[in-house]
């Protein structure tokens, strides 16, 4: 499908669905990612190869702006999302266009259930760490094809570091530094075998999630801070944040295929 065919979402459409959004925090979420200019999402899509793929997961799309650009690049694509709310809205934008090719369902990756070798690509922006991450590398290595391509960003503990000190996007009914410190007490159990929170991100440290991949049976193609991964050598890629907080890595993404 090529770029110029596909109608973006209009301004109306897009108002319409901000204020079916119960949450306040929601609501600025949206506005943050919609705001965005499809351009960005479909240059940072074509430089990680994400493009003319068969099959594509999008595992915690949100409000649906990764899983628009995909579904332009690719024949069809399933975007996941745990929050009902957020997948209700993103199905809402996606029936305003002809794109048929979009499915959402509501689910988080370890409830969900698709079969073997299913997808040709599997993408994911920033959720994973609100996973088992160990248990969902070795599901997603499952429903990818052979040589199927699996890219996702997430944080390291500069990320939350930052956001305990600078308190990041706080708002009425979000206090980012609460939630930074209640991040690190879950990763601490996480990795200590002790009961953790679902819903509660964990710490992804970039040095230790190689080798999880490696073990879960991937090859990794390229890593690099967010925005850095350009395979396909695309010119304008947006990077949306640095790559270091307080001389800690901050936020990265890793492109790898399936063994």
């Amino acid at each position: 499908m090529h770029e110029a065919n596909v109608p973006t979402p209009s301004i109306e459409r897009l108002n319409a669905v901000r204020e079916e959004i119960a949450s306040p925090r929601d609501r600025e979420f949206f506005d943050r990612v919609w705001a965005t200019p499809l351009h960005v999402y479909l240059n940072r899509i074509r430089a990680i190869g994400f493009a003319a793929l068969g099959r594509v997961l999008d595992i915690g799309c949100g409000f649906g702006q990764w899983t628009l650009a995909l579904a332009i690049l690719n024949e069809h694509v399933v975007g996941l999302d745990i929050s009902r709310e957020r997948v209700r809205a993103a199905r809402v934008i996606a029936d305003a266009l002809p794109m048929e090719r979009i499915q959402f369902q509501a689910s988080s990756i370890e409830e969900a259930s698709f079969e073997e070798s299913r997808f040709d690509g599997v993408f994911s922006y920033s959720a994973l760490y609100f996973t088992d991450f160990r248990y969902s590398f070795r599901k997603i290595h499952r429903i990818l094809k052979d040589k199927g391509l699996f890219y996702f960003s997430t944080n390291d503990l500069g990320w939350y570091i930052y956001n305990i000190i600078d308190e990041h996007n706080s708002s009425d009914d979000y206090n980012s530094r609460e939630k930074a410190i209640e991040a690190i007490q879950n990763t601490i159990c996480y990795f200590a075998g002790e009961k953790w929170e679902i819903g509660i991100p964990i710490i992804m440290p970039k040095h230790m999630i190689f080798d999880q991949l490696r073990k879960a049976g991937f090859e990794i193609i390229s890593e690099g801070a967010d925005g850095r991964v350009n395979i396909a050598g695309v010119e304008d890629v947006t990077s949306f944040y640095e790559e270091t907080k307080y001389n800690l890595t901050n936020v990265y993404e890793v492109l790898c295929r399936k063994r």
